[in-house]
């Protein structure tokens, strides 16, 4: 995945104040829930999201879970990413 952004970006001529940007916006807004135990279903070729259990907001707890399959794809590219482009740093966080 990397290579290939890396393709697309070599294809494009940066003038004036100009940078590369990558828009990673595949992931979505609805994959933070994923991080969080939600179930994500792919088989529409959208992507939704479904809670585990369906229960009132009043007792909806959140936890971070560092070893979410999820996260931790999206940690790989993001380090493949700087590791590719020689350890810059992405949003103010070096991976």
């Amino acid at each position: 995945m990397i290579d290939r952004l890396d393709y697309e970006l070599c294809r494009q001529t940066y003038l004036g104040d100009s940078f590369p940007f990558i828009n990673l916006d595949c992931f979505g807004p609805g994959l933070a829930s994923a991080f969080m135990g939600a179930r994500a279903d792919n088989s529409t070729g959208g992507v939704w999201f479904e809670p585990v259990e369906k229960i009132p907001i009043s007792r909806l707890h959140l936890d971070y879970d560092g070893g979410n399959p999820m996260l931790l794809r999206v940690k790989d590219l993001c380090r493949a990413a700087v590791e590719r482009w020689g350890g810059v740093s992405l949003s103010g966080w070096l991976i």
